[in-house]
């Protein structure tokens, strides 16, 4: 059995890019085919579910989304059809295999580089250059375009929300049963979960689960300032 919390991806729009993953079990690379629930159809959700199916997984992903998947890589396109990005502007390919992606995207006219310079200004002083040698991809049609090619092949199911409370809870049969909405299919019990989403919402997700350590670093207070008069 395994349970899995992908959170802290900031690859879009920023200059850090990091995915941290928090095994609770063996790792989902075992050789016996594995169906696998991955909560969450963001960049890191599409990508997780991409990657299980490569290796051989039955992967279904679950989306909060009404229309496409996506989450902060979504976009929207209003009255008169013009594309509004949701929250991501722009993608930064770093890594070999992220950037193998977007050439492959770039060849398919689903994505063109953006030769924007981007600046950082802090305290007044002359702007800083970020990220000067990276090369950055903007969607031709919007971010979401990207998400949707990570979406294609997969089994992505939309506005489907898994509840907080008991959506998820772990048999003892070592199954995983989650708790879906009506439409959403019947096959609601899975070998493993993955939860792609922040860490507030993994929590939750995770409340009946007995995993003392992981709550503990998946537990966050948001307040205007840092208690005790802290430094970031």
């Amino acid at each position: 059995s395994h349970l899995l919390c992908l959170f802290g991806q900031r690859a879009f729009g920023s200059n850090k890019s990091y995915m941290h993953l928090m095994p609770l079990a063996p790792a989902l690379t075992q050789s016996t085919p594995q169906r696998t629930a991955v909560i969450g159809g963001g960049i890191a959700g599409l990508a997780c579910a991409r990657r299980l199916q490569q290796l051989g997984h039955e992967a279904v992903c679950f989306d909060t989304g009404k229309h496409a998947p996506g989450g902060r890589c979504s976009s929207r396109t209003w009255p008169g059809g013009a594309t509004v990005d949701h929250a991501a502007q722009y993608a930064t390919a770093r890594s070999a295999s992220f950037s193998a992606l977007m050439k492959e995207l770039e060849t398919e006219g689903l994505v063109k580089q953006w030769p924007a310079r981007v600046v950082a200004l802090e305290g007044g002083a002359a702007a800083v250059p970020v990220e000067g040698d990276a090369v950055r991809y903007v969607g031709a049609d919007g971010m979401g375009g990207i998400a949707a090619a990570l979406a294609r092949g997969l089994d992505v199911r939309q506005d489907v929300w898994v509840p907080p409370n008991g959506g998820i809870t772990y048999e003892s049969d070592g199954m995983w049963r989650l708790r879906l909405p009506s439409g959403a299919g019947d096959d609601c019990r899975f070998d493993a979960v993955v939860i792609a989403h922040n860490g507030k919402c993994a929590e939750r997700l995770t409340s009946s689960v007995p995993a003392r350590d992981v709550h503990s670093l998946l537990r966050t207070r948001f307040a205007a300032s840092l208690p005790g008069g802290g430094r970031e």
